[in-house]
């Protein structure tokens, strides 16, 4: 499975799908990892998670739902309503996923705009997305000794071309299940060298692309 993006969706993305048992190809276009979500520093919100209850914050997913339809002003029924409650719903897990994986305490709580109770939940120090970001990373890179992780940093997505298994070059490629070929630039490569990935499905996680 080819990740493209290396913020914290396709960081997340790639660490589920190699739990999984799957084999990924993450890819960025840039030599680092992070993207956008290396510069967030307000935190993960979340209601009500373990962190709020030892700190005496009442807090539910209902309530964080009531608070987000309230400040975005949609209709109930709509596609962006189902969104937020599915959001609220699963922030909880969300916080406590994050927690977990990145080995990144959320041992402050704050209060943001449009909430009606403390539910940001951040580090004591440094900022939370960098915080993410590295702990994922380091969760990561520890399957690439099983050779079931392939990284491409620096490495641009120009073209995602369906296979069509009969007129596929390699026909056994698509019969395994090669449904998708990932055509890669080089970054700051003069002769513009390119690069062909075979998957057999793609996450497309380029955040604000």
């Amino acid at each position: 499975i080819a990740v493209i993006g290396g913020g914290l969706s396709g960081l997340t993305a790639s660490l589920r799908l190699l739990k999984a048992g799957a084999r990924v190809a993450l890819i960025d276009k840039r030599k680092f990892w992070g993207g956008n979500s290396a510069k967030a520093s307000s935190g993960i919100n979340g209601g009500f998670t373990m962190n709020q209850k030892g700190l005496g914050i009442n807090d539910s997913a209902d309530q964080f739902y009531q608070d987000t339809m309230q400040c975005s002003g949609r209709e109930e029924g709509s596609l962006t309503e189902r969104l937020i409650r599915a959001m609220s719903d699963g922030s909880k897990r969300a916080v406590e996923w994050i927690e977990s994986s990145t080995k990144v305490k959320l041992s402050e709580v704050g209060q943001l705009g449009g909430h009606s109770a403390a539910r940001t939940h951040r580090p004591r120090e440094g900022l939370a997305g960098a915080s993410f970001i590295s702990g994922l990373e380091r969760a990561v890179l520890q399957y690439r000794s099983s050779g079931r992780l392939d990284v491409l940093k620096g490495h641009r997505m120009t073209r995602l071309v369906q296979v069509n298994s009969s007129s596929s070059s390699s026909s056994a490629d698509a019969q395994q299940g090669g449904r998708w070929d990932v055509e890669l630039e080089i970054e700051g490569d003069e002769n513009k060298q390119m690069l062909t990935l075979r998957a057999h499905s793609v996450v497309l996680a380029t955040g604000g692309y």
